[in-house]
């Protein structure tokens, strides 16, 4: 019996099946916002291998840890509602959190050396009642094996009636392909809304306030990214005149005294973040390098922001419109334990913040060359840095910062930067403030 082969016999046959198949995917996809209904891109894949059952497991929209069927076809019903815990030991759950394609017949299987778990159920769920081989591709997208992610795993069930026999290598080569092809055609799906969010989000902002603006894209961000924390930083101009990268979105912990200075030569900056900003590229450091940096300033504020736990991966990007700095952007921690940033992550990042970032940015403030000090500035210049105060004196200090704002038009946003503060829960006690003492 010959070996199942890792490598991929392109052939005018291979050619030639996988043209209806994509056709059909192409039609499941023409709706981008239906769900898809991969029952008939299943059943194009089982009529061009001539397998007897066929389906595409991805992660429920509403719970990742949980794989539901996209789509299948030659199965009893029961199979066409099943679903996979991540945790539980299945084989399409193995194939899955291991990203390796298999091609095995029942008897390998059956072994009892056998690393792929096997519950024996598959003569249970396919409508003639038994089982003789099986692929299992996982679904992945990435640029590669270190940073691609997995959306789903591809299985064709039953080709011939040899339970010692695996598939054909060539249908294994259809199925691994097709898997690459829903991948690129799920992920493109799911860029193309976030995109048509950030879009809808940049047409109804407010020109008075981009408070909600900005969280809506630094979110967006995160997701376009597979990201845990994105977090964005504003360059200006402390009181002093000195040029500063301060903290302006993204992350869950309040940032908003923090401020990184920002020397003209990249190598006199001393932390990572300022370097990448002046420096005119993108960086990204793996768990590895992160290590290596666990000194710098930066790493320990994303050791705070994730509970004592150093990043796992991390992007940074130098935010700039033409030549003028604007900012920078941190991505911290790419989905999955093994996965890393990659080309495509960078790519899309960097076309997603010269469409959204920079505009936001260009729109709500002035860049580190202006030497107009920015109203958070005012503030500590007027009240020196803010410390906790007691409630009483908390909102005479609101009654004493609201006089003065109006006076130097500072934005309530700023105001709530310089309490750590979220815009609506500052104007909350604003309101408070004015109900104590009358209006300011």
């Amino acid at each position: 019996m010959p070996e199942p082969t890792n490598e991929l016999p392109i052939t005018d046959s291979i050619l030639e099946d996988v043209t209806p198949c994509l056709n059909e995917l192409a039609l499941v996809l023409a709706d981008p916002y239906g769900k898809p209904d991969m029952d008939t891109f299943a059943d194009a894949v089982k009529r061009a291998t001539g397998a007897e059952a066929v389906s595409v497991f991805t992660p429920a929209g509403d719970n990742p840890h949980i794989l539901v069927p996209a789509g299948a076809v030659g199965y009893s019903r029961p199979y066409r509602e099943h679903t996979y815990l991540l945790s539980q030991p299945a084989l399409t759950t193995h194939v899955y959190r291991s990203r390796q394609s298999i091609n095995m017949s029942r008897k390998e299987l059956e072994r009892t050396d056998s690393k792929v778990p096997y519950s024996g159920a598959c003569d249970y769920y396919i409508e003639s009642g038994r089982f003789y081989n099986l692929i299992a591709t996982p679904i992945l997208y990435g640029y590669s094996p270190t940073s691609a992610k997995c959306l789903g795993v591809l299985k064709l069930e039953n080709q011939g009636q040899d339970p010692e026999r695996p598939f054909r290598p060539e249908s294994f080569a259809l199925a691994r392909i097709l898997a690459e092809v829903i991948a690129i055609a799920l992920e493109q799906r799911r860029v193309a809304g976030l995109w048509n969010q950030a879009e809808k989000a940049w047409l109804h902002r407010s020109h008075r306030n981009l408070a909600s603006y900005r969280e809506t894209v630094a979110e967006l961000a995160r997701k376009l990214l597979d990201a845990e924390r994105v977090a964005l930083y504003r360059a200006t101009v402390r009181g002093d005149g000195s040029a500063v990268l301060r903290y302006d979105v993204g992350f869950r912990k309040e940032r908003a005294h923090l401020d990184y200075e920002l020397a003209a030569n990249p190598l006199q900056n001393r932390s990572i973040l300022p370097q990448t900003a002046r420096q005119v590229i993108d960086r990204d450091w793996d768990a590895a390098g992160v290590a290596r940096l666990a000194a710098d300033p930066f790493i320990r504020e994303c050791l705070e922001e994730l509970g004592g736990a150093l990043p796992r991966s991390l992007l940074i990007f130098s935010v700039r419109n033409d030549k003028e700095l604007l900012g920078a952007l941190a991505v911290v921690n790419k989905a999955g334990e093994k996965t890393t940033f990659d080309v495509l992550d960078r790519q899309g990042c960097r076309a997603f913040t010269q469409r959204h970032i920079v505009p936001y940015l260009v729109s709500s403030g002035k860049p580190a060359e202006s030497a107009e000090p920015s109203g958070f500035d005012k503030l500590v210049e007027k009240f020196g840095s803010y410390q906790p105060l007691k409630s009483i004196q908390l909102f005479r200090r609101i009654q004493e910062i609201e006089e003065f704002r109006q006076a130097q038009h500072i934005t309530a946003h700023e105001c709530a930067a310089y309490f750590g503060l979220k815009r609506e829960n500052y104007l909350n006690k604003v309101r408070k403030t004015r109900h104590m003492f009358g209006a300011a």
